[in-house]
């Protein structure tokens, strides 16, 4: 049954618009709590926001946190957003993926990484943001519209942009 609800909910119920007291953003809320979401007051999840099956009861959003329209929530690790956090539109939260690169005999490793996302209180995240797997955003943090988080940023932090970490082939 919970699957059949969650069907419906993706291709109806979640690309229902409506901002703010409107019917659209209620019966949206009413079926995301239907299908596992714990949503504190006053939390929202932006219209045609795509939200992975397994981790429907892993998705815990705080009081007065929003996720903007139009991001993608995907993986099966857990996912905890503080209060009064601010989702830009088009955010995507990964728990779940593939690192693959060559060693030095030239042989393929596809590694996979897993795990949970959790932003602190008070946090803000732009517009194209991207929060891959075991990442712990602190609180009071700002993150820049287009940058990629792959590691833990700790509170009262600015963060933008992505840099490359390593040479893929040396490292």
């Amino acid at each position: 049954m919970k699957k059949l609800l969650y069907i419906f909910y993706s291709l109806i119920i979640s690309k229902i618009p409506g901002g703010n007291n409107s019917i659209g953003k209620s019966f949206r809320r009413r079926f995301q709590r239907l299908l596992g979401i714990t949503l504190g007051t006053n939390a929202v999840i932006g219209h045609h926001t795509i939200i992975s099956y397994h981790v429907l009861d892993k998705l815990v959003i705080g009081n007065d946190s929003g996720v903007g329209p139009y991001s993608y929530i995907m993986g099966t690790g857990k996912i905890i957003i503080g209060k009064n956090v601010i989702c830009a539109p088009k955010i995507t939260f990964v728990t779940r993926w593939h690192e693959i690169f060559y060693d030095k005999n030239g042989e393929k490793i596809n590694i996979q990484k897993e795990g949970g996302i959790t932003i602190g209180d008070n946090v803000f995240l732009g517009t194209n943001v991207t929060i891959l797997p075991n990442v712990n955003i602190g609180e009071k943090s700002i993150i820049a519209s287009g940058t990629t988080v792959y590691k833990s940023v700790p509170p009262n932090s600015f963060v933008r942009g992505a840099k490359m970490v390593m040479d893929r082939l040396e490292g």
